[in-house]
């Protein structure tokens, strides 16, 4: 079992045959991919979630939920940004 280089919460199992099984810890999701564009479209689907711990804010979503109330948009690198920071500190305060 191996965690994703990029998304820490999607974990890969190699299958026999050459396939993978992915996990996402967060929504407890699974697929066995066999081909790798079905293994990044599983990943690019599970990317976008809040946290990598479902029981907490990070820091990237308590950033974003103040700037949201400020009326500030949201852009792609605002996105890239929450999420490096959620990497960061994971576990600012509870859901």
């Amino acid at each position: 079992m191996q965690r994703h280089p990029q998304v820490k919460w999607v974990v890969t199992i190699p299958l026999p045959g050459g396939g993978m099984r992915l996990a996402c810890e967060v929504c407890k999701a699974q697929i066995d991919a066999y081909v790798q564009h079905d293994a990044d479209r599983f990943v690019g689907q599970h990317a976008n979630h809040q946290s990598a711990d479902p029981r907490y804010y990070g820091l990237g979503d308590a950033v974003e939920r103040v700037t949201h109330a400020l009326g500030l948009q949201r852009c792609t690198p605002c996105e890239e940004r929450r999420r490096a920071m959620n990497q960061l500190a994971p576990r600012i305060w509870k859901r």
